[in-house]
């Protein structure tokens, strides 16, 4: 009340500031005064002003005040079933152009939530199951008991091979052909996955456990493998890239779901992305 009154020059004005009568805010700084024995303020004046002792009483409660302010907006913000803190992950497929614009909105309407943030291969739903994120950007699903989703992409996942290599632009290729040259694959972050996507077996593989590394190897004429085409499709068009037409294997195209544990409770922050995130049809 000190601080208001303070801050309002006017006894009336942190009242309505307050929400409390104007004869309840000058009684209880008048108590205060009492009880330290210090007068806080001079009402001598048409606006009433600290004095010395009531500055310096200020000053020193004032990381108690913002501390308690702080706790008053933890308690609003619980009250509003709104979670302090959520774990979002995304698979490293999904392309981040299409999360940001979400996220901005989610710090713009919650600037209290802490968001956790995971980029992830191959281990969306085993992530999910252990309950160390909340909500995810998956690209395969096997347990739809347990977990609820909604499509919200699809992606190309083209075979490339870099624009020098001597497979590069040739139209009849075999899987055969490709046996001879290391098949770049991108392992499950989770150590102990084995969870692998578009595998050819007789092929001879060396493994990363990033895109961007991939990407690089390809690139370099170190092997061939499957990216995301909006990862790869200027990389075509300039010619650095080429994609290969193998007899018998298409271009795979992988469904994109927003997933998140059925039974748990879902919170504001929960639903909010979940219908931030449209359905495809």
């Amino acid at each position: 009340m000190l601080k208001i009154v303070s801050e309002t020059g006017s006894f009336t004005k942190a009242s309505e500031r307050l929400h409390r009568a104007k004869s309840a805010v000058s009684y209880a700084i008048n108590n205060l005064e009492d009880e330290l024995g210090l007068q806080l303020l001079d009402r001598s004046k048409y606006r009433p002003a600290l004095t010395k002792y009531g500055e310096q009483l200020l000053e020193k409660a004032q990381g108690v005040l913002d501390s308690f302010e702080e706790f008053e907006n933890f308690a609003k913000t619980l009250s509003k079933n709104q979670e302090l803190k959520i774990h979002f992950s995304i698979t490293a497929l999904w392309p981040l152009s299409q999360v940001t614009p979400i996220l901005k909105d989610l710090e713009i309407d919650f600037p209290e939530t802490e968001l956790v943030f995971n980029r992830e291969v191959l281990s969306g739903e085993r992530l999910l199951l252990s309950k160390a994120v909340d909500i995810a950007i998956v690209e395969f699903i096997q347990n739809k008991v347990d977990l609820e989703i909604k499509q919200i992409g699809t992606l190309n996942m083209p075979l490339v091979i870099s624009g020098s290599h001597q497979l590069a632009n040739k139209k009849s290729l075999t899987q055969k052909d490709l046996e001879s040259y290391p098949q770049i694959i991108v392992r499950s972050t989770l150590k102990d996955d084995e969870r692998k996507f578009g595998v050819m077996e007789e092929a001879k593989k060396w493994y990363v456990n990033d895109l961007d590394s991939k990407l690089k190897l390809i690139e370099e004429g170190l092997g061939w493998g499957r990216l995301p085409d909006h990862l790869v499709e200027n990389r075509i068009k300039s010619q650095s890239l080429s994609a290969l037409k193998v007899k018998g294997i298409d271009t795979r195209k992988i469904e994109l779901f927003i997933a998140r544990r059925r039974n748990d409770y879902h919170g504001v922050l929960s639903n909010y992305l979940w219908d931030k995130f449209q359905s495809v049809k």
